[in-house]
C-alpha cells in the first residue's frame, strides 16, 4: 500500500488547529475539540517543549539573527503570505515589526535601543545600516 504524507503546510495546519493556543503556547496531546482525546477533570497540561521550540521556529521564519548579520524573511512559507508580526527580538538589542504581503515582505521597523552597525539582507539584497536609537524604517 501507498502512504501519503500531508505537505508541510497541511501539518502546520493540523498543529495550528489542535495544539497550539492563541499565544503561541502549545498543548500535550490535547485533542480533545477534536474528539481524539480522553476528557481529564483537570485544566488541560502545556507541553514545555513545545511552549519553547514552536515560537522560535516560527520567529526564525521571519527572522534569522547572529551577532551584526539580520537576515528578514528567510523562510516565511506561504501559509503566513499576508501576516503582520510585531514586537520580535532579534540580536542586538533590536525588536522588529514585518507586514508581509502575498508572501513578500511589505513593511519592516526595526527599533534598535542604542546605536547599532549591522549588515541586513531582505528579499536578497545585503546592506550595511546603522540604527538609531528608535525606529528605523526599511
Amino acid at each position: 500500500y501507498t502512504v501519503v504524507m500531508p505537505s508541510y503546510r497541511e501539518m502546520l495546519k493540523i498543529l495550528l488547529r489542535t495544539v497550539v493556543l492563541n499565544n503561541g503556547m502549545t498543548l500535550h496531546n490535547d485533542y480533545r475539540p477534536q474528539g481524539n482525546n480522553v476528557y481529564w477533570d483537570f485544566d488541560f497540561p502545556i507541553q514545555i517543549d513545545g511552549v519553547l521550540g514552536f515560537p522560535s521556529v516560527i520567529a526564525e521564519m521571519f527572522a534569522s539573527s547572529e551577532d551584526g548579520y539580520l537576515k528578514i524573511a528567510p523562510a516565511v512559507p506561504k501559509l503566513f503570505g499576508n501576516a503582520r508580526l510585531s514586537g520580535l527580538a532579534v540580536k542586538d538589542n533590536i525588536t522588529m515589526d514585518i507586514t508581509m504581503k502575498d508572501g513578500a515582505p511589505e513593511t519592516v521597523v526595526l527599533t534598535a535601543a542604542q546605536e547599532t552597525t549591522l549588515t541586513v539582507e531582505l528579499s536578497g539584497n545585503v546592506r550595511t545600516l546603522t540604527l538609531h536609537s528608535g525606529e528605523n524604517v526599511l
